[in-house]
């Protein structure tokens, strides 16, 4: 039973898989059939199922954990399958050949270990904006430490959105000992910046995102959470309030990238800029780790408009390391 990654043009397969995409099309003579995306915690490939011999396509949805049989060929230079049999797993498959934990792809860090660390550095704002923090936090405690940083682009996966905002505020603590900010307020906004996310993007399995995700988004949700949280409170004075949500308003930097503000303070331009390198490093070493091209660059990646030079970093690359349960200490130099 081969993982998505594994799979190769040129060779027929029977597996189990997660339905990402499910949509039924019209080719050009108007006849019906479905386009596919299958997932497991190695990736996504793309699929269609011209004939529906056993007529099973009404018995699954997107989400739904099938087992199928298929071929492997070659489109535009990557692989795809063309599905000859589909069905739903069944109680009788487990305890076979079919392994649950091949369909939850997850951080390799120790979610409790992060969480810990978390929640230390939170206590380590000045209060009462400490309490603001910790107080959000714990609301959306299990969505924040199992929930995905984002859809598709980076830390897709359970426990990545808890990931990535804990490498922003690492990285916001060792900045706040090198450039004039208020560190409380950066940490603040560092930890709070993308807590809108619990609510636009579905947990797993689904990990879309929600109506309101698409119609608001989770920078305004985010505001709102804060907001309301800290006039529930009614600890933090309402400057302290507006530098931090400037903070979460702003930390996708522009417009075009669906910030409603740019970055108009100092702790807000290095908030904004920890958060993009921090996102834009993981697409990286995500493209590169999962690229299966020959030569010495990957295949072009979309969201960054460009394909990537694989060989330092192959070379370069650590191993997985542990997450600290303390804070780490800015580098005085």
């Amino acid at each position: 039973m081969k993982l998505v990654q594994d799979l190769e043009p040129e060779e027929q397969i029977m597996g189990y898989f997660r339905v990402s995409s499910k949509q039924v099309r019209e080719t050009r003579n108007g006849k019906s059939y479905l386009d596919l995306r299958f997932a497991d915690k190695t990736g996504e490939i793309p699929a269609k199922m011209w004939e529906d011999p056993e007529g099973r396509w009404d018995d699954f949805v997107r989400g739904d954990l099938v087992k199928v049989q298929g071929r492997i060929e070659e489109y535009d230079n990557k692989p795809q399958m063309v599905v000859q049999r589909i069905r739903t797993v069944t109680p009788e498959d487990e305890g076979s050949e079919f392994d649950p934990s091949r369909f939850v792809e997850s951080t390799e860090y120790d979610i409790d270990a992060m969480w810990e660390e978390m929640l230390a550095l939170a206590g380590s704002i000045e209060p009462p904006l400490d309490s603001l923090v910790l107080a959000v936090l714990e609301d959306h405690r299990e969505a924040f430490r199992l929930g995905p940083a984002a859809a598709h682009l980076h830390h897709p996966y359970l426990g990545g959105l808890l990931e990535h905002t804990l490498s922003v505020v690492r990285t916001c603590e060792y900045l706040a000992g090198k450039y004039p900010v208020r560190r409380d307020i950066l940490l603040a906004g560092a930890i709070l910046h993308d807590i809108g996310k619990v609510e636009e993007i579905r947990p797993y399995p689904d990990q879309e995102y929600t109506t309101p995700g698409k119609l608001i988004g989770h920078i305004v949700q985010g505001w709102g959470i804060v907001r309301s949280k800290a006039l529930e409170l009614g600890t933090v004075d309402g400057e302290t309030l507006t530098l931090v949500g400037h903070l979460i308003l702003s930390h996708q930097g522009r417009p075009e990238w669906s910030s409603p503000r740019v970055p108009q303070t100092l702790e807000a331009l290095v908030l904004h800029y920890a958060d993009d390198l921090d996102a834009k490093v993981q697409i990286f070493c995500r493209s590169v780790d999962r690229d299966k091209q020959e030569g010495e660059f990957t295949a072009w990646n979309r969201s960054m408009a460009r394909d990537f030079y694989k060989p330092t970093y192959e070379t370069l690359r650590e191993e997985p390391r542990e997450a600290s349960p303390t804070p780490a200490e800015p580098d005085p130099s």
